[in-house]
């Protein structure tokens, strides 16, 4: 997915910590929903928005 910029195997309770960055944040629905959480073999998965202080 060309808006994922990185993603890390992590212990815990995820399997993979994934960031993507947007350049319009009203995507963000359209993208986890349809992108991320289509692609084999994901299950399930929980979104947290971080935004930069400028």
């Amino acid at each position: 997915m060309e808006e994922v910029t990185s993603a890390h195997v992590v212990t815990g309770d995820y399997d993979v910590i994934a960031q993507i960055e947007l350049d319009d944040p009203d995507d963000l629905p359209h993208v986890v929903a349809e992108k991320v959480q289509n692609a084999p073999p994901v299950e399930r998965t929980m979104t947290s928005v971080a935004y930069e202080a400028e």
